[in-house]
């Protein structure tokens, strides 16, 4: 699999995680309003994230920490200003979403992005992330 898709897997998940688990993210509805509003919520935070892309690749062990660390921290910041976007923007749309306070939102980001990069950092890299390594070296 490859870190795109991990990453995508694990932001889709935070997301839903985040609706379903945080006191503070209300959605007014049941099952299709909830899961239609996670949707619009996860398309914001793929979208953008794949076109602002912050993040450690799988072969994170071979950088450095402190590099590894500010990647980590700035995807967070990343995170929470989306969720601050996804706040803002959905219930302009008409979907019936609250999120209560930047608190809230900043536990929201913390899950996101700490599933996404649990995808990405503790699997181990694709095949192909080797195949590409060796046709570089060669």
């Amino acid at each position: 699999m490859r870190d795109s898709t991990r990453r995508k897997i694990g932001t889709i998940a935070g997301v839903y995680l985040a609706i379903a688990l945080l006191p503070g993210i209300t959605v007014d509805g049941e099952g299709i309003d909830v899961a239609l509003v996670g949707l619009m919520a996860a398309a914001v935070l793929v979208v953008v994230g794949q076109i602002v892309l912050i993040s450690p690749s799988s072969d994170w062990r071979g950088g450095s920490p402190a590099a590894v660390l500010v990647l980590v921290v700035l995807g967070f910041v990343q995170d929470f200003l989306l969720w601050l976007l996804v706040s803002w923007a959905l219930p302009e749309m008409g979907a019936r979403l609250e999120v209560s306070g930047l608190g809230t939102m900043a536990l929201a980001a913390l899950l996101t992005r700490s599933l996404a990069l649990a995808l990405v950092m503790l699997l181990p890299p694709s095949p192909e992330h080797y195949e590409g390594a060796g046709a570089e070296a060669a």
